[in-house]
């Protein structure tokens, strides 16, 4: 169970850092270059102006926060480390 859960939580950073552009054909929006409209499509946008500035992977119990995960950085190359212990219960 605890290698799943390592598997699922890798998944989930490497998908937030993805920088892959979807096609050109599939941008429909008129009012918007397409091309920077497809830079602005990817989950990490990286642009010469703009771009992703961190990114957050949170996994939750019913009682609350169970892992949180956070990339201080670009995600796609900020590795994402666990603070989990800034939401231990106080006693």
């Amino acid at each position: 169970l605890h290698a799943e859960r390592e598997r699922f939580v890798s998944g989930l950073q490497a998908l937030l850092g993805d920088r892959q552009l979807p096609p050109l054909g599939t941008i429909h929006e008129p009012l918007l270059d397409p091309e920077l409209l497809r830079q602005f499509s990817a989950l990490c946008v990286r642009t010469p102006a703009y771009g992703t500035r961190s990114s957050t992977v949170v996994l939750l119990q019913p009682e609350g926060v169970d892992q949180f995960f956070v990339a201080d950085g670009p995600p796609d190359r900020t590795p994402f480390v666990e603070v989990s212990d800034l939401f231990a219960a106080q006693g």
